[in-house]
């Protein structure tokens, strides 16, 4: 359907798609595979499900089908909700830096996100290869060496340096055995 006025055309039926046609009255009635008990005309737009049913399209039957798509599509929803939670607080994360993270996803092994969150790995790697790149990624700071000790100076001049033991003559001191 062409809308003159405004210059633009409607998409129509996508027949790549894998479509069911059938005819009544002039009328052409289409519904995707993909999609039963939604019918649709030549253009693309919703019609009744009367009008599908003179066509010869089992109303009955696609509207089962219609109502386990849409069943099975919240279904995959929740649990993909649910996964989602589950999957989060389940992921440890390993190391962080410059706000690159490594997470231990399960059996050993990982994947790298970047400081937007944004998975990076396109499968899960080891531990050591998931280290691996995130040094190629973002090089680890060099260590600072620590500072030298200072020397520090006797108070006492190394002659006076004797213990008490050594100032007692040998004679004066007493026998421990």
């Amino acid at each position: 359907m062409t809308d003159l006025a405004k210059g633009t055309a409607n998409p129509g039926i996508d027949l790549n798609r894998g479509v069911v046609h059938r005819e009544t009255s002039g009328v052409e009635v289409y519904m995707y595979k993909d999609d039963p008990g939604v019918y649709l005309n030549a253009f693309g737009l919703p019609i009744s499900e009367d009008l599908a049913k003179r066509a010869g399209f089992d109303i009955e039957r696609f509207r089962r089908g219609h109502a386990f798509k849409d069943h099975m599509a919240k279904a995959e929803e929740q649990w993909k909700a649910q996964k989602g939670v589950a999957d989060e607080a389940a992921h440890e994360t390993v190391i962080e830096r410059a706000g690159w993270k490594v997470n231990h996803i399960s059996l050993g092994r990982h994947h790298i996100y970047d400081p937007d969150g944004n998975r990076i790995t396109t499968t899960m790697v080891t531990r050591e290869e998931a280290l691996d790149l995130l040094d190629a990624l973002v090089p680890p700071e060099p260590k600072k060496e620590a500072a030298p000790l200072p020397v520090l100076e006797p108070s006492v001049p190394k002659a006076e340096r004797r213990t008490k033991s050594a100032k007692v003559p040998i004679a004066k001191r007493k026998s421990t055995t």
